[in-house]
């Protein structure tokens, strides 16, 4: 069974557990670096979370009581939109259902916010989160851009009526 809960500040190490194995488990999948993350202090870890909900929410889905998967959500103030980040599921719980789950709490998130579309972006050849992400609604914009931790990588920029 998938259960997905939003985190509090309280859950940060939880967070940062699964962050960890997301970043050295697809190094070429988020604009971080394992490395960097590694060397973080709490408050690195810490700045997930701002008092503020509509500014970011951070979810996490347990399958059976483990934890299996996280994402979050942003609302990218330059922008007034929300997008669809961090977005990972352990290896040993893909094809659980906790992706699909993940990314119906962030589009949630941003439904409640009062928003009508939400962004996210795909690094090219990550085809296993692309087509996820069509099956959850989304589209590609035709829009690309170098990914920030490995600017050799590109990524595409796909949204969703919410």
């Amino acid at each position: 069974m998938i259960e997905v809960r939003r985190l509090t500040r309280d859950d940060w190490q939880t967070w940062k557990e699964m962050r960890l194995r997301a970043l050295l488990g697809a190094p070429d999948a988020y604009g971080e670096k394992h490395a960097d993350a590694v060397a973080g202090d709490d408050a690195y870890w810490q700045r997930w979370w701002v008092e503020d909900g509509r500014k970011r929410v951070t979810a996490m889905a347990f399958r059976d009581g483990v934890p299996a998967g996280q994402a979050a959500g942003l609302l990218l103030p330059d922008e007034n939109r929300p997008i669809l980040v961090a977005m990972w599921v352990d290896v040993e719980h893909r094809g659980s259902g906790a992706a699909g789950a993940l990314i119906e709490e962030i589009v949630d998130w941003g439904r409640e916010q009062g928003f009508d579309r939400m962004t996210l972006g795909v690094t090219e050849g990550n085809d296993g989160a692309r087509k996820i992400y069509l099956r959850h609604g989304f589209e590609p914009t035709g829009r690309f851009e170098a990914l920030h931790s490995n600017p050799a990588l590109n990524i595409e920029w796909m949204t969703r009526a919410l």
